[in-house]
């Protein structure tokens, strides 16, 4: 992957960063799923991530909400 994909989702504002990233774990408890579930959900396409360097990814919690809510919403329409 590219690294600082999606960073445009994470711009600097006065030299502030707008959008707070989270580890893997820290995405995990806030979702209350596990931590295998979150690399689950990102091989599968289901929710982005942000690709610092090869060792650091983070995720940006309102990028994977609006993922997850339309994933809900397709499921909603053909379920």
């Amino acid at each position: 992957p590219m690294y600082g994909q999606m960073v445009s989702r994470c711009v600097l504002q006065g030299g502030v960063m707008t959008t707070e990233l989270l580890t893997k774990h820290q995405l995990a408890d806030r979702l209350r799923i596990g931590p295998s579930m979150v690399r689950k959900l990102v091989r599968a396409g289901t929710i982005p991530e942000v690709v610092l360097s090869p060792r650091v990814r983070r995720f940006d919690l309102e990028a994977v909400m609006e993922a997850l809510n339309r994933i809900r919403k397709v499921k909603k329409v053909n379920g």
